[in-house]
């Protein structure tokens, strides 16, 4: 007998089960967290490479600015009593802290307040107060009106006929050297026969008015680098200043009402005065410098943003040079994440001319 049977076909499955669902989200979570992982990765370092490329710039201008600047100056000595064979005369002490004594000799550099031994722990970095030589024939009561000015000859031999040597005093002076009328033959060190012409807002000025800041308004043009706190930033900001005519007593230079604020702007300066002349901002050289306590620098905690040597402050420096040594801190953008970048640049800079 044949007996006919029916087979039940049961359909395949169409889904998955919830092990396979969870393994399949965790592998997909875990490349997604890769790749996220590997683009963040990317994205800092570019961000970080590019501010490394801004430094080195930055970097480059900076140095090529300040290089101008103190290898167009010289040692201006006054030391009380006169020049002596010492160098640096015995009686010259510059204190760390110009505002609280005011300095013998320039460059001078400024290193505040010590603490536990350590210079140059002043909230932002060293000071650095310098002269610089005339190196056009003219005057500009602002710095930035000089640099912009062209070029004149100070003698022109086609029309003024050379003098006699007994006439030297009544000719026509180089733009950067000014005889001394109380020199006499044999004269020591105290008497020099020629003596540097430092920039100036006035003009001309006597051998005497050249050699001191005693005579007030009309005097050498007195520079310095200082650093200033950005509000709200752990950065400052490097700022070339002048006074057009300082006078005997740096405390007693006051600051002028108008401040730089960015990079670009510039200040109109005021009249030249008959009295004491404030500190003018000239330029703002740097917005980046690294504040001396800064948290996110532990290893560099009481080293100020910019550090400056002369053979006043540290024996290995050469008597014509000044050292610099500057560390620029900036942020990574929103955009980019990642941590703050610091760079540090440091060089030595050779002076135009070493007078004593």
């Amino acid at each position: 007998m044949i007996r006919a049977t029916s087979l039940l076909l049961i359909p395949p499955r169409q889904g998955f089960s919830l092990l396979e669902v969870v393994l399949s989200m965790g592998i997909f979570f875990v490349l997604v967290v890769g790749i996220s992982q590997a683009l963040i990765s990317t994205r800092n370092f570019v961000g970080e490479d590019e501010i490394r490329n801004d430094f080195e710039l930055e970097g480059l201008r900076l140095l090529r600015e300040m290089s101008g600047d103190l290898g167009n100056s010289a040692w201006f000595l006054n030391p009380p009593g006169g020049v002596t064979d010492d160098i640096p005369p015995k009686d010259v002490v510059n204190k760390p802290e110009p505002k609280l004594d005011s300095p013998l000799t320039y460059p001078n550099v400024g290193k505040g307040a010590e603490a536990d031994g350590n210079k140059g722990t002043t909230a932002w970095g060293d000071q650095l107060d310098f002269v610089k030589l005339r190196l056009k024939d003219g005057t500009w009561t602002s710095p930035t009106e000089m640099r912009l000015s062209e070029v004149k000859a100070r003698i022109n031999l086609a029309a003024t006929a050379a003098v006699k040597m007994d006439e030297i005093f009544d000719a026509p002076t180089l733009a950067s050297l000014v005889g001394n009328p109380e020199w006499t033959p044999g004269a020591n060190k105290s008497t020099p026969f020629v003596w540097p012409v430092f920039e100036s807002a006035v003009a001309p000025l006597t051998y005497l008015e050249n050699a001191s800041f005693d005579s007030v308004g009309r005097s050498p043009r007195l520079y310095r680098y200082i650093v200033r706190e950005q509000p709200g930033t752990r950065k400052g900001l490097l700022v070339r200043q002048y006074s057009n005519g300082p006078g005997p007593n740096y405390a007693a230079i006051a600051e002028y009402s108008k401040k730089l604020t960015r990079m670009g702007d510039e200040i109109t300066p005021p009249t030249v005065a008959g009295g004491v002349n404030p500190w003018v901002d000239d330029v703002i050289l740097s917005e980046s410098i690294k504040a001396t306590d800064d948290p996110d620098f532990p290893a560099l905690i009481g080293t100020p943003g910019i550090q400056f040597d002369t053979f006043l402050t540290d024996s290995t420096v050469k008597r014509n040079e000044i050292r610099l040594r500057i560390i620029l801190v900036r942020e990574p953008s929103q955009q980019t994440g990642g941590t703050r970048v610091q760079r540090l640049i440091q060089t030595s800079i050779a002076m135009r001319s070493v007078t004593y």
